[in-house]
């Protein structure tokens, strides 16, 4: 983990097209070690996109896009970027974790199985060794009672508990979630939300989250605001005393509209 002076995410003049349609225009921020941030906008303004970016399951066109001081997917050489090979892009998408909306989980695993899967397969676990990690993470997350239940054996809740599980379980140094309560209702999406904010607590574990949930997204620390592909407002959560007001972000004044 790199020291508080160090952006885990720094994304600087991000930019990714599809043939003719510019998604991301330009897209310079930072997210540092152990925040909590929120990526909102309309649909098409580019948040899925990426937060797909980070971890390379989608490639940027320009700019560069650093996790924890290093590119994803890239090597830099002489003020250029190669592209990794797929075996170590693997490896370095490892140490980021990816919670989806729609769950992605092996639906002929357990949830044991499901959360145990990566560290056996990426980290090369003993299967003893993974399983014991796993019980311990379905436990933090309430499903300790059903650690040999299958997706389709569990509620929509509680599928989305195990992904979010099964994305801790390689200890990432930050985790992406794209609309982790948008299948959900709001009582169950309100208890996934806490749930990642006791993780992040107790873990240190930097997250960057897509909602279109503005209430959700007023517990996260920090909130960035996207439209046409641009950062559009930036809002960052203060304390005063006892009492929690929003107060400026460094280098962007509070609630400022930036020109398209």
């Amino acid at each position: 983990m790199s020291g508080a002076s160090t952006a885990m995410l720094r994304a600087e003049a991000v930019r990714k097209r599809y043939g003719h349609l510019d998604v991301l225009n330009g897209i310079d921020l930072e997210v540092w070690p152990g925040q909590v941030m929120c990526l909102l906008g309309p649909s098409g303004s580019g948040k899925s996109t990426f937060l797909r970016c980070v971890n390379h399951l989608e490639k940027i066109d320009s700019g560069r896009l650093y996790v924890d001081g290093h590119t994803i997917g890239y090597r830099e050489q002489r003020g250029k970027l190669h592209e990794l090979r797929e075996r170590e892009i693997c490896r370095k998408r490892a140490e980021i974790g990816m919670v989806f909306q729609r769950f992605n989980l092996f639906p002929h695993m357990t949830a044991l199985q499901n959360v145990g899967e990566a560290p056996r397969r990426v980290r090369r676990e003993s299967a003893d060794r993974a399983a014991a990690q796993a019980k311990e993470l379905l436990e933090q997350v309430g499903l300790g009672a059903k650690l040999h239940r299958y997706p389709a054996q569990l509620s929509g809740g509680e599928q989305q508990r195990v992904a979010i599980a099964r994305a801790f379980s390689n200890d990432p140094a930050i985790l992406l979630a794209d609309e982790p309560t948008g299948n959900l209702d709001s009582r169950n999406g309100g208890h996934v939300f806490e749930l990642l904010l006791k993780l992040n607590r107790e873990r240190a574990t930097t997250l960057l989250l897509v909602t279109h949930d503005h209430h959700l997204a007023g517990l996260a620390d920090r909130k960035i605001s996207l439209r046409d592909g641009r950062v559009v407002e930036d809002r960052e959560r203060g304390r005063v005393g006892e009492g929690e007001t929003e107060s400026e972000a460094p280098g962007l004044p509070l609630s400022t509209s930036l020109p398209h």
